[in-house]
């Protein structure tokens, strides 16, 4: 199992998929709410967040069966990262909250589709232990890619490179 090139590919996509997501999750309500100006209620935008995980899971499978499944993870992608722009760059509260939703929306498939890709693409004979391999890389990046993201934005600041826990230093300090 562990000579498959494959496998480890898919495992490090996974690491930084899961990472991106966490790390978004983990910091977009302070954010919003230092940066966008948002009140107490700014937290019904994780609520949003993950309602557009499962609504992109549910939603989306028609696109990625009529476009395939390898086309549409790299359209996902982009339109994501369009999309993570304007949160950064178009200073509106609400743009934010539906931009974000959205992330998560074309976000949401992503992982399905890996481990689908996985059962086409691994011998049936070692998927059950190369989907564990790659679940622990999961759980692995839940930690590593958030420490990394908070290091990073102890140095740029929030505007640079947000992150949940620099947000709430800063936003104590505005206290």
């Amino acid at each position: 199992m562990f000579t498959l090139k494959s496998l480890h590919l898919m495992a490090v996509f996974i690491l930084i998929y899961i990472g991106v997501e966490v790390a978004l999750g983990g910091w977009i309500v302070t954010y919003v709410i230092v940066l966008r100006g948002g009140g107490p209620s700014a937290g019904y935008i994780s609520s949003g967040f993950f309602a557009g995980l499962t609504l992109g899971r549910i939603g989306l499978l028609w696109i990625n069966h009529k476009f395939g499944e390898h086309r549409v993870v790299f359209l996902y992608g982009i339109v994501a990262i369009g999309l993570e722009l304007i949160v950064w760059l178009v200073p509106s509260l609400i743009g934010c909250g539906i931009a974000i939703s959205l992330v998560n929306v074309l976000l949401g498939p992503i992982y399905p589709i890996v481990m689908n890709r996985a059962r086409r693409i691994l011998p049936p004979r070692l998927l059950s232990g190369s989907i564990g391999w790659m679940a622990g890389f999961r759980q692995a990046d839940s930690a590593i890619l958030t420490f990394a993201s908070d290091a990073i934005s102890s140095k740029m600041g929030i505007k640079g490179m947000p992150c949940r826990r620099l947000a709430y230093a800063y936003m104590t300090t505005i206290e």
